[in-house]
């Protein structure tokens, strides 16, 4: 009779296995559907004139370096390491501990931010978005929003992961239990908190903004040209509304098990639930292209001049 420590360790090998298919076919739909927004964007003259698509190029550039490390991670993962020396430290500490995979995901929530700030500006304060924005400070804000990711997660994970008889231990080691709480705390804000309250404000006051506008202007739409405008704005909107959501859906599982860990709740890393709540933030790295793919029509009408050389002639694009 086979033993119950046997068929557990068996059952927790066999979700192991399931999970690194899991994160491999994300990684590759990511990898091919990040690939083609680049190349779309980056081929057209037109969609590369206006900020908001600078963003998700900015975004997309990302979400395909990241989908890249989950490829590569679940394949050197499957190996055992036995880790020793300063080279063994080094190994566990930026690599086995996924920090610039994890490192570009907060980088990926930031970029988010600043295009929806961006998008707050150009509807609700549009003078002042005119005056203030340029090609320019969008490419410095692009930069700027990867470094979150890449000045806390060093910070959390290389101070508090190493080696353990040669096992590399990950976010194992806090000074104290009050230390852990305040690291789960700060991680939780900087990483999911701000980016959903500033998702969540920005585009209440937008919808708030654009219904008062409606209801003081109902004849705006009289002109041909504004209501072409208006139309592409509107299917903008939409398509990064769509693309919070999913944010928000796919990262909040993950988000609020870390906290709850920080705080005492066991978490098993190897369980179905934990796997299940890093699957679905890995989602969200694959998850854009399809939304621009079924959404947004600006990005539709170039992905049908690239693969349908026979169509005819299309809309002039008004930009947004």
């Amino acid at each position: 009779m086979q033993d119950v420590d046997d068929v557990s360790h068996e059952n927790v090998r066999i979700a192991n296995n399931y999970a690194k298919i899991a994160y491999c076919l994300i990684a590759a739909i990511g990898i091919i559907g990040n690939l083609m927004v680049i190349f779309v964007i980056g081929r057209s003259a037109t969609m590369r004139k206006t900020y908001t698509n600078l963003f998700i190029l900015n975004q997309s550039s990302i979400d395909l370096l990241a989908s890249v490390c989950i490829l590569v991670s679940s394949i050197t993962k499957t190996t055992e390491y036995h880790l020793s020396g300063v080279a063994g430290e080094l190994f566990c500490r930026l690599w086995l501990t996924d920090l610039p995979l994890w490192s570009l995901l907060i980088s990926s929530s930031y970029t988010l931010m600043a295009l929806t700030l961006e998008r707050y500006m150009s509807i609700v304060h549009p003078i002042t978005h005119f005056n203030w924005f340029s090609e320019r400070k969008v490419l410095v804000m692009a930069v700027v929003a990867w470094s979150p990711g890449f000045i806390l997660n060093p910070c959390l994970v290389v101070l508090t992961s190493r080696v353990v008889d040669g096992r590399c231990k990950v976010c194992a080691f806090f000074v104290n239990e009050s230390w852990k709480r305040a690291a789960g705390v700060i991680v939780f804000v900087i990483q999911y908190l701000v980016p959903t309250l500033c998702f969540i404000t920005c585009y209440s006051r937008i919808f708030l903004y654009l219904w008062r506008r409606v209801e003081a202007e109902p004849q705006a739409s009289d002109n041909a040209a504004a209501a072409e405008k208006a139309r592409v704005r509107r299917n903008v909107l939409k398509t990064l509304v769509i693309i919070v959501v999913c944010y928000i859906v796919c990262n909040s599982w993950n988000q609020f098990a870390f906290l709850a860990f920080n705080f005492g709740v066991d978490l098993d890393y190897t369980s179905t639930f934990y796997h299940f709540t890093v699957i679905l933030m890995f989602a969200n790295c694959c998850i854009n292209p399809v939304v621009y793919t079924v959404q947004y029509q600006r990005y539709k009408t170039e992905l049908r001049k690239l693969f349908c050389k026979c169509s005819g002639p299309t809309s002039t694009v008004v930009p947004a």
